[in-house]
């Protein structure tokens, strides 16, 4: 009897050692943690992307381009050669958005100018049209009308002096081009495109983009996440919002995507999930303290954070003993952390998360939790967060404004998305 109580102390003799010896390891894990939470990633790119179709925001943009009257622009500074020369017209191209959240948008506007049917090149203008936020609704609203373009520079594309010689020369009479040759009718050109840029702007402002009125208006209900920019990007099929945070988290590529015609689709990086799980305890969103089943406990002896990383298991799920004022307990210090492969997937109106490939990945003191499912259960409240994100948004083109209705929800190599009817 006496040898086994010598064994039972001389075991918890080495847990309590083991525990004092890991108070260095687990404050260093713990101060290493929450550097890499502050520490620039070298691809931020979009954090989150709302890839909205096109056709619902270029209805209104192509009804303003549809205002905008055929004008007939005469080319300037062609001396005798002006008598052989047609006008330009000019069409508008596309319609380019770059704001962030509370202060201007940059606007451009690219046009291309057609000699008959042969496009000769295109003009860009830009432009700066404020962005009014309401931080109690948290809905940012940008109008972009004709007017806005007040003092812009009109830049030509590359080759314009190039394409408008070739054309030139091709439409003098034969025996008028043998008295120009090529170098001197490039000379023409290149004088006359200067001349064009110096007087393009007020003839298009007052002659073509006046009768537009207002090309296209804009709210959004933006996510409640540290947002730093916003950038529209157009694809082919797409309008997408890029919005980037101030985490520091690797980020996504927009990629074109075909969506149907009341579709939307909400990509959140997984790594921006991580941070934003993080970010979520910091600032009270979610649970920050827990008990030793991890579960949600306001008097709990862990602090938990998150994680991801490449490898079969992703998604780090991390706990640290602490005492009542938040520090690391120095008599038990422990760390725990557990990896699983999360998974997704619409169940009605409700969504499920789970995990595959869980195990505890690595233990600093005496180890307390063996099954990683009772750790990655914290994580569930990250993804929930986030599903409250993307729902949470009502999304207004020019005077329409739509609701949102959960469709789909899976995770693709680096993001969680959600595939979202638009509801009118």
């Amino acid at each position: 009897m006496k040898s086994q109580h010598t064994r039972i102390l001389f075991c918890l003799a080495c847990l309590v050692l083991a525990a004092c010896g890991a108070c260095p390891a687990v404050e260093q894990n713990r101060q290493a943690f929450l550097g890499e939470q502050r520490s620039e990633q070298p691809d931020r790119g979009h954090h989150i992307l709302v890839a909205i179709p096109k056709k619902l925001i270029d209805k209104g943009v192509d009804k303003a381009f549809k205002a905008m009257p055929d004008v007939p622009i005469k080319l300037p500074g062609l001396g005798n050669l002006n008598r052989y020369i047609k006008s330009l017209k000019f069409k508008p191209r596309k319609l380019g958005i770059d704001f962030d959240r509370t202060s201007a948008a940059q606007i451009r506007l690219d046009l291309d100018a057609f000699y008959g049917r042969a496009k000769l090149f295109s003009v860009d203008l830009a432009a700066v049209a404020p962005v009014k936020y309401n931080p109690k609704t948290q809905t940012a609203t940008l109008i972009i009308r004709y007017d806005i373009f007040k003092t812009v520079t009109p830049r030509l594309s590359r080759g314009a002096a190039d394409n408008l010689t070739k054309l030139l020369r091709k439409q003098l009479p034969s025996l008028v081009r043998a008295v120009f040759p090529t170098s001197k009718v490039r000379r023409y050109a290149s004088k006359s495109l200067n001349a064009l840029l110096k007087e393009l702007y007020p003839l298009l402002r007052k002659r073509m983009l006046k009768p537009m009125g207002e090309l296209t208006r804009f709210k959004f209900h933006l996510p409640d996440v540290p947002i730093e920019r916003i950038t529209m990007l157009s694809t082919k099929n797409t309008w997408q919002l890029g919005i980037r945070t101030s985490l520091a988290a690797r980020g996504l590529t927009p990629k074109e995507t075909k969506l149907a015609a009341n579709q939307l689709r909400f990509s959140l990086s997984s790594d921006v999930l991580a941070k934003l799980g993080n970010w979520a305890i910091a600032k009270g969103k979610i649970p920050a303290s827990y008990n030793r089943r991890g579960k949600p406990d306001k008097k709990g002896d862990f602090v938990a954070g998150f994680g991801w990383e490449s490898d079969r298991s992703p998604l780090k799920v991390k706990m640290w003993s602490k005492d009542t004022s938040g520090r690391l307990d120095a008599s038990t210090c422990l760390f725990v952390q557990a990896g699983a492969t999360p998974t997704v997937a619409l169940r009605g109106k409700k969504m499920k998360v789970g995990f595959k490939n869980g195990r505890i990945e690595d233990v600093i003191g005496p180890p307390f939790i063996k099954q990683a499912l009772d750790l990655m259960g914290i994580s569930r409240r990250a993804f929930n967060f986030s599903k409250s994100i993307a729902l949470n948004q009502r999304l207004r083109l020019g005077t329409k404004s739509f609701g949102l209705t959960l469709k789909e929800a899976r995770f693709t190599n680096r993001a969680l998305r959600f595939d979202m009817i638009l509801d009118d």
